[in-house]
């Protein structure tokens, strides 16, 4: 709990907190949008719905194979 008495670490930590609960929050009122909108045809919430997240999913996967291919061993004698 010693940390919390560094004012930019608080601020950094708070800033960090608004900032992910605002995406959530956009995100949820994004998807309410559309099902509300499209509540007749789903299927077009859905294909929205994952049109925004595949980009982000496919990034992860293209990271972690970059990330594989790395020496861990090298990297932390390097360092």
């Amino acid at each position: 709990m010693d940390i919390f008495k560094n004012r930019n670490f608080v601020r950094l930590f708070f800033a960090a907190l608004a900032s992910q609960m605002g995406t959530t929050v956009g995100n949820m009122a994004f998807a309410f949008y559309l099902l509300d909108h499209f509540s007749h045809q789903p299927a077009y919430a859905t294909l929205a719905e994952l049109m925004y997240s595949l980009p982000t999913i496919f990034v992860f996967f293209m990271v972690g194979v970059v990330a594989d291919r790395f020496d861990r061993k090298k990297s932390r004698r390097e360092l």
